[in-house]
């Protein structure tokens, strides 16, 4: 009699740990997103400006997370100034940022807000850049789309 109830007891305990680990495993995964960017600079027309080309690709994200949000495009521009902030082309500089989606099918790019343009010794923060930008309807489209921002210095 003591052991049944002693088992009993040892499976619920189990039992309870197992699930605690099932719901970390799924709150730790669940808002996790993943992608790799590549950066090309280009040399305009006139030979004088530099067009550099972000691209965030492979976006990768749980079906349940909404990834166009403001947390997700937050980690996006802080890479994006880490890119700025490191290398001493874009230092003191005017420059103008397009942010627009690749569709993978015919390659068009859709803007996703209308073009900014900051100095750089303005921009502080990813929040701070963030909310210069004027989103577009499209920005809160959730497919997943490779993202890409466009930074011409002028």
């Amino acid at each position: 009699m003591l052991n049944n109830i002693l088992l009993t007891w040892l499976i619920f305990i189990l039992f309870i740990i197992f699930i605690n680990l099932i719901i970390k495993g799924y709150k730790n995964f669940m808002y996790r997103y993943l992608y790799s960017f590549e950066v090309n600079t280009f040399i305009d027309l006139n030979g004088i400006n530099l067009i550099t080309y972000i691209t965030f690709k492979n976006i990768h994200s749980s079906p349940l997370l909404k990834w166009k949000s403001k947390e997700n495009f937050i980690n996006l521009f802080n890479s994006l100034l880490y890119i700025i902030n490191n290398d001493p082309i874009y230092s003191n500089k005017n420059l103008c940022f397009i942010i627009s989606d690749v569709n993978p099918n015919n390659k068009l790019h859709n803007p996703l807000a209308q073009p900014l343009f900051i100095n750089t010794n303005n921009i502080k923060s990813p929040n701070e850049l963030f909310n210069l930008i004027k989103w577009n309807s499209l920005a809160s489209n959730d497919d997943l789309k490779d993202i890409v921002i466009l930074i011409k210095i002028l």
